[in-house]
């Protein structure tokens, strides 16, 4: 599914950190998504679905209780569905975006 929905140079990206739950950004993927790129990126865990990416810029990193009410949480814990429709990436970009102290 998401290889019909990522497009080179145009799909914007956030990556989420599980240890520190924190969402970094802004990335756009520089190529098609593919198994296992960097096959121990995950220290050494599983996970074969993935994509390279650039970072178009570099604002600090959104702690979770800033884009909670961005994602759609699922019933199971600390949980959210990672694919965000594009009214979700539009707020999440905005939220990047804003000004910050």
């Amino acid at each position: 599914e998401i290889q019909s929905t990522l497009h080179v140079g145009r799909t914007v990206l956030f990556l989420f950190n599980f240890s520190t739950r924190q969402m970094m950004g802004v990335f756009v993927a520089t190529g098609p998504p593919s198994a296992n790129i960097v096959p121990h990126a995950f220290k050494g865990r599983p996970f074969p679905a993935q994509v390279r990416v650039e970072r178009t810029s570099a604002p600090p990193n959104l702690l979770e209780a800033e884009f909670k009410h961005v994602v759609e949480y699922t019933g199971v814990r600390n949980h959210f569905e990672f694919q965000l429709s594009q009214a979700q990436a539009q707020a999440m970009l905005k939220l990047f975006l804003r000004p910050r102290q």
